[in-house]
C-alpha cells in the first residue's frame, strides 16, 4: 500500500494546471501504484480516465464561476486549462453536470 504520496510536476512547463489537477485526482480517487504514475496522452487506463475525470471536476468551479452557463464551451476549458483534447467529451459531460 502506497503511504506516502507525492505530486511531482515539471515547474518548467508553465501550464501545468491540468497536470497537476490529474495528479491530484489519482491521490483523491486513493489510487494505489507500485510505481510512480506518468501523464501521458497516450496513457488511456481506466485509473488515469478517472484521474482525468477528477481533475476536470476539481478545475470546472474555477472555469464555471467566470462565465454564465449558457457560455461554457468544453473547447474553452480544454484551452483555458491546457487539457488533453481527447478529452473534450468527459468535460462536455462535466459542463452539463
Amino acid at each position: 500500500m502506497t503511504t506516502n504520496k507525492k505530486i511531482m510536476v515539471n515547474a518548467n512547463n508553465h501550464d501545468y494546471i491540468f497536470q497537476f489537477a490529474h495528479e491530484m485526482g489519482h491521490i483523491l480517487n486513493d489510487d494505489i501504484a507500485l510505481a510512480p504514475l506518468y501523464f501521458s496522452a497516450n496513457n488511456r487506463s481506466k485509473l488515469e480516465v478517472a484521474a482525468n475525470r477528477t481533475a476536470i471536476r476539481i478545475l470546472m468551479p474555477f472555469y464555471c464561476d467566470v462565465r454564465e452557463p449558457y457560455m461554457a464551451r468544453s473547447t474553452d476549458f480544454v484551452d483555458i486549462f491546457n487539457a488533453p483534447s481527447w478529452l473534450d467529451s468527459i468535460v462536455c459531460e462535466e459542463i452539463e453536470n
